[in-house]
């Protein structure tokens, strides 16, 4: 065990050299160039901040627990932290140097929160704000992790169109799984018939959103996926994008019986030289598998099949299908 620990913490200290070496190849790019006004502008200054906060009390934790090195790695990327937002707050610009620090900073901070709110009330109409808002939140949380980053830029959305920060859930109360609840919520959405270019824009900030903390779980890669299928649908104006429906087959009468009462607004329906339930279409496959996995976990017998024509349309219903 003794051996065990004394090869942990050469390893441990040879990653530090690693991070060293990170630290300066990542700050390197952008230091060549801090004098140009271009790349300061380019830093967003709240982000680095946001960043910070947390290696800030990561490094004082462990300096209190007396665990000095692990506590080095959070200082390095806290000095790394404070080098980017010298240079975005134009320290080495022409025209800035010799200007106090601070007002620096706080000029940087005033100018990205000034754009991002003016392209926050740009976007969408006010109308559609808070069902947007929704989406964007259920689709930060789809993950189950609401990152820092996440928040904040949502809160930007909800500070410029004047309205409170959505209460985030995960499914809608009546046994939606996260998935269903956030594809409904963007079908109710579209059927409002918004703008196009609103929706283009929409699908834009989603995207943005999806990779703001800088990784894409595969939550998020399946969601985003399935939502940009409904919007090109929208857009194209156009059913006949690649679609794929999940089929409930019954295997006995008492199980015909139970589909016919969880999904209430489905029909038998001839599909592939046979019938089925309807359960729904949707425009990814993995998308469609997440849906189908909900009802093989009640036993039922589900099967994901690509259509090549469209389904006749199904009557709407406000109980909708019951996941878990």
């Amino acid at each position: 065990m003794e051996l065990l620990r004394s090869v942990i913490q050469v390893l441990a200290t040879a990653s530090l050299g690693l991070a060293v070496a990170e630290l300066y190849l990542v700050t390197n790019k952008i230091w060549k160039r801090k004098h140009e006004r271009a790349v300061a502008d380019s830093i967003s200054m709240m982000g680095e901040f946001v960043g910070i906060i947390p290696l800030f009390f990561l490094a004082l934790s462990l300096i209190l627990s007396g665990n000095w090195t692990a506590a080095i790695n959070p200082i390095l990327w806290m000095s790394g932290g404070c080098i980017t937002i010298a240079i975005g707050a134009g320290v080495w610009v022409e025209g800035k140097r010799g200007r106090n620090f601070t007002s620096l900073v706080r000029d940087a901070i005033r100018m990205e929160r000034g754009e991002v709110t003016a392209l926050a009330r740009s976007f969408f109409r006010p109308a559609a704000a808070s069902k947007i808002l929704d989406i964007l939140a259920r689709l930060a949380l789809i993950d189950h992790d609401f990152d820092t980053r996440e928040r904040t830029f949502l809160q930007t959305f909800a500070d410029a169109w004047g309205i409170g920060f959505p209460v985030i859930v995960q499914g809608d109360g009546r046994g939606y799984s996260a998935f269903t609840a956030l594809h409904d919520d963007a079908a109710e959405y579209l059927a409002t018939s918004p703008p196009p270019s609103q929706v283009r824009q929409f699908g834009e900030v989603a995207r943005v959103l999806v990779r703001i903390d800088e990784r894409v779980t595969d939550e998020e890669a399946t969601m985003l996926a399935e939502l940009e299928g409904m919007w090109d649908a929208y857009l194209d104006g156009t059913d006949a994008a690649p679609a794929y429906v999940v089929a409930l087959v019954p295997q006995s009468k008492e199980q015909d019986h139970a589909i016919a009462s969880v999904l209430r607004s489905a029909r038998r329906t001839p599909i592939h030289g046979g019938e089925a339930y309807v359960a729904g279409t949707y425009h990814s496959e993995r998308f469609a598998e997440i849906v189908g996995n909900d009802y093989r976990a009640l036993n039922i017998f589900t099967t994901v099949i690509r259509l090549t024509t469209p389904l006749p349309p199904m009557p709407s219903t406000e109980e909708g299908p019951l996941l878990v």
